[in-house]
Order: structure tokens, then C-alpha cells, then sequence
């Protein structure tokens, strides 16, 4: 019994069949990509909650105090996330490279980061282990531009006139609406401040998205830990909250936000 076989035309046929389906199917391999890279995003972020709220706990509900650029507030989250910090570490000073103390260097954290870093970013610079968080500082005297609940190294390394500093998490106004943490800008020029305590959230924030303004798949949109320890996917239109301003048009008052963590 002879078989029969496909001919060329037949062939084309199929293979035009395959072609077809293939390019129906990869924007939704795509989108199903995004949406893996994001929930891995969020679970960092609510992991990183249990470290904040393990922290407090044993501080006497005090969230972590970066005593300078050099020892920030991730470093004290360490052992509460699971990492150990060498006893010889050199939190004061700048590193090998001259920049932002030995904490960021690649060379000894390498892989220990993970739950630091969004899949979606580069996890380093070839020198420095990348965060792809930043907490949202505040300060506790006239500086009303930024009412966050940790107060950045920057400014307790550079003359803010203040010790270490932040906020009890039982003294915050409302936890359910006030940001602890969110995504960071992750550029060529400001490397090194990758999971700083960055002093301009909100101008960090809205950087991050103007470069990527469909980072996880929806416009202006990007995680944010709050205070109350849930993962919020919200536009950067949401965190206006009921203030009625327009935290992204250039205002420095944030106050009645999702970024103002004071009565």
C-alpha cells in the first residue's frame, strides 16, 4: 500500500497555518511573561514586608534608621530577610570605587540580593549590586516636602541638622493609604543610589516612569509596598488620593498623598 504524501503545496499551506498561529500567539507569551516577571516583583515587595514588620517588632515599632549613605536602611533589614552581614564589613566610607560605602559591591552579595531586585531590572553595573527599591524618607522637622516614614542617609550624612531617623509604624495616619516603599529609577547616571534612601521618592518615582512608562505591561502604573504591609499595582494617579493634587505635575507638598505618612 502506497502512502500518501503532502504535497509542496500542502506544505506551504501548513506552514503558513504555523506562522499565523505563532504570531497570534506572542503577544500573549509576552503578556504572560510580564505578568510572571510582576507577581515575582510584588512577592519580593511583600517579603521584604514581613522583614520591615519583623524589624519593628524588635525595635519597639520603629522602622530601620540608615545611619548614613554608607549603611542604609536594607542593611539593617539584614538577618530579617534572611541575610547575614560580614562581621568586617566597612559601613563607613566609600568602597574601592569611591562611592556610596561597601554595601553595593557586587563582589559580596552577587546572588544573595534577589528579593531586592525586580526581575525586569538589571540585577547589577559590573561594580554594584542594583535594588530596585527605594523606601519613601520623611524627616522630622521643617522639611515639608517630603512626609515619609524613614528619613534618607543622605540627610543624616550631610547636614540635616538630625541624628537617625524615623517613624514608630503605630504612629503612622493611615497604613492602608501610605507608602513604605516602591520601585526605583535605575539609570547609567544614578547606579550607585539603587536602594539609597532616596530623598525625592516622588521625583524618583515618576522618573522610573518616564523612561519606562509600561514597566509591568500597564501605563504609568508600579508596585508600592504600604505601610499596612499589602502590595498596591497603582497608577501614579492613585496616589494622589483624595488630596486633590497633582503629585506629578512638579508639587513639593505631598501632604493628604499616598507618599504623606503624617497626621
Amino acid at each position: 500500500m502506497s502512502r500518501k504524501k503532502f504535497t509542496m503545496i500542502e506544505l506551504l499551506i501548513i506552514i503558513s497555518i504555523l506562522g499565523i498561529l505563532s504570531t497570534l500567539l506572542l503577544p500573549s507569551l509576552h503578556r504572560a511573561r510580564d505578568s510572571a516577571k510582576m507577581a515575582v516583583c510584588m512577592s519580593n515587595q511583600r517579603q521584604l514586608g514581613i522583614a520591615f514588620t519583623n524589624y519593628s517588632a524588635s525595635n519597639n515599632g520603629q522602622l530601620p534608621s540608615p545611619l548614613s549613605t554608607s549603611y542604609t536602611w536594607d542593611d539593617l533589614l539584614a538577618t530579617y530577610d534572611g541575610r547575614t552581614i560580614p562581621s568586617n564589613w566597612n559601613f563607613e566610607g566609600g568602597n574601592s570605587n569611591g562611592s556610596w560605602g561597601g554595601t553595593f559591591e557586587y563582589e559580596h552579595w552577587q546572588g544573595k540580593m534577589t528579593q531586592y531586585q525586580c526581575p525586569v531590572d538589571p540585577t547589577n553595573d559590573g561594580i554594584r549590586v542594583n535594588r530596585s527599591y527605594a523606601v519613601n524618607a520623611g524627616h522630622p522637622g521643617n522639611w515639608t516636602g517630603n512626609r515619609g516614614p524613614i528619613m534618607s542617609g543622605w540627610w543624616t550624612e550631610n547636614g540635616a541638622g538630625t541624628g537617625p531617623w524615623s517613624m514608630n509604624i503605630t504612629q503612622i495616619n493611615d497604613p492602608a493609604t501610605a507608602i513604605l516603599m516602591g520601585e526605583n529609577v535605575i539609570d547609567d547616571n544614578t547606579q550607585s543610589l539603587i536602594g539609597h534612601n532616596s530623598g525625592n521618592a516622588r521625583g524618583n518615582w515618576k522618573s522610573q516612569l518616564d523612561k519606562n512608562p509600561v514597566k509591568h505591561g500597564r501605563q504609568l502604573s508600579l508596585n508600592y509596598l504600604l505601610i499596612d504591609m499589602h502590595v498596591s499595582f497603582s497608577s501614579i494617579h492613585a496616589l494622589n488620593g483624595d488630596s486633590g493634587k497633582y503629585l506629578w505635575g512638579g508639587t513639593s507638598d505631598v501632604s493628604g498623598t499616598w507618599l504623606d505618612c503624617r497626621d
